[in-house]
């Protein structure tokens, strides 16, 4: 794969300010998709690809990538807030073509049914966020909302605490109260490493940890009669060289728009 961008500097006459461009090769970001889930399907053939374009695709311009991307037979998007999805549902809907967006940050509950009537998929970040984005669905009379649970396993951002066994039984108890609740549709759930293109041996025992204790919140869960659909753990690091940790799918953001330098 060859690079994607061109990094420019021009001077004005006027003093020393720089005005920076980028030059995007479209076609290359759809050749790095592919060759990206070409490499995590040879493992995991049923895999999906969530592209992360948050960010304004990493500055990289929304609209020109998602068509791209839509173009290149990707059919799942990840970015970080409300404002950004819709524009990608714009591009999606623009091309008819149809594909999954997760909304990763927070969404304000009173934009439940803006989350619904485009059909996205908002992640609940913790108990408390999923009870209030549960009573502004049902009080405006909303059909189930999409969701995908955060689960916090050491990354320390965002998510339902998982790094203790005993955070992990409360976080199960959480989880599993939401399967009756009529408000949403759990069909998500994820985690974040926080150290996955990292070399250090330190850092590779933090992500295997991060990934044990996500797969014991995942059969706590599953004991208790409670499926989720669809898992992602992985980042781009991960995903190219993590095959093991691949599950349902991974977000890759950094691996679409440079060339991958990770090796297994």
């Amino acid at each position: 794969m060859n690079a994607l961008s061109r990094y420019h500097l021009k001077k004005l006459s006027a003093g020393p300010v720089y005005i920076k461009r980028a030059e995007i090769d479209l076609g290359v970001l759809g050749q790095n998709f592919q060759a990206c889930l070409q490499k995590i399907n040879a493992s995991s053939p049923s895999a999906r690809i969530l592209a992360v374009v948050k960010a304004d695709a990493y500055g990289h311009g929304t609209e020109p990538c998602v068509r791209a991307l839509l173009g290149a037979g990707c059919d799942f998007f990840a970015v970080s807030c409300i404002e950004e999805a819709l524009a990608v549902r714009s591009v999606c809907r623009d091309t008819k073509k149809e594909a999954d967006i997760l909304i990763l940050g927070y969404t304000t509950p009173k934009y439940a049914r803006e989350l619904t009537e485009n059909n996205l998929i908002q992640t609940l970040l913790s108990p408390w966020y999923a009870n209030e984005l549960a009573e502004a669905v049902k009080n405006k009379n909303l059909p189930p909302l999409s969701v995908h649970v955060a689960v916090d396993t050491g990354m320390g951002r965002i998510g339902y605490p998982a790094r203790t066994e005993k955070e992990i039984a409360q976080t199960a108890c959480d989880i599993l109260s939401l399967k009756n609740e009529t408000a949403f549709e759990v069909c998500g759930m994820f985690t974040h490493f926080a150290r996955a293109d990292e070399e250090l041996a330190s850092s590779k025992e933090k992500t295997t940890l991060q990934a044990t204790r996500y797969r014991r919140l995942k059969e706590k869960l599953e004991e208790s009669g409670m499926t989720i659909p669809f898992h992602h753990v992985s980042n781009s690091a991960a995903a190219l060289t993590r095959p093991d940790d691949i599950f349902d799918g991974v977000r890759l953001g950094l691996a679409l728009y440079t060339p991958p330098t990770y090796t297994p």
